[in-house]
């Protein structure tokens, strides 16, 4: 692969056929310089705080995840990112989600053993790991969200979406060459979601 250093051209052949194994698209898998991905500013923290149900109710979703500032901060120790797409579905999108949350985390972890002790993952969008997120039961209503992240049943795999942590992930995906569109009741054919690794 042209311009991508050795080590992570070796890599993305077997990760690539580990995410297609996993549910993601060959064709929206697609290896970036980090200098691609676009941090948005709080924008992008105000469309989940106003237009998203699971703005504080999940601990991998706003305010409980990092800031775009934060999130800056870390994009600028990698060089190196992979964008791992999936298509949509309006069948059974709770399992949908599930399968694209586990991908992403299997993806990392595999970057992980492979030498790439740095890597990190999100997921896309809101994370469905369980039905109901440990925040909102009512046992731990009042508790502290350091204490509550604790609780979390899946503390190991959930991760973070692209835009909960401020990343724009349209400008993103179209700096990697793909195409994103605004769904409607149109084309809801072309849906798609994209999780990211980060590497180095």
């Amino acid at each position: 692969m042209m311009g991508i250093p050795e080590k992570i051209s070796d890599f993305l052949k077997e990760f690539t056929k580990l995410a297609v194994k996993l549910g993601a698209e060959k064709e929206y898998i697609r290896y970036i310089n980090t200098d691609k991905i676009v941090v948005g500013g709080s924008w992008v923290r105000w469309k989940c705080q106003f237009g998203c149900s699971n703005y504080g109710n999940s601990l991998c979703c706003p305010p409980f995840v990092p800031s775009p500032e934060e999130t800056a901060k870390l994009i600028n120790q990698y060089h190196h990112a992979v964008l791992v797409g999936f298509k949509g579905t309006t069948r059974d999108v709770l399992k949908h989600r599930q399968r694209m949350n586990k991908a992403i985390y299997k993806l990392e972890k595999e970057a992980f053993l492979k030498g790439f002790v740095k890597a990190i993952g999100f997921a896309s969008g809101t994370c469905l790991l369980c039905k109901k997120c440990i925040i909102q039961e009512d046992f731990m209503k009042g508790i502290p969200i350091d204490i509550a992240r604790r609780y979390c049943r899946h503390k190991n795999k959930a991760r973070p979406s692209l835009e909960a942590v401020g990343i724009d992930v349209f400008s993103t995906v179209r700096n990697a060459g793909l195409e994103l569109e605004v769904i409607t009741e149109d084309n809801i054919d072309k849906m798609k979601h994209f999780g990211l690794i980060l590497l180095e």
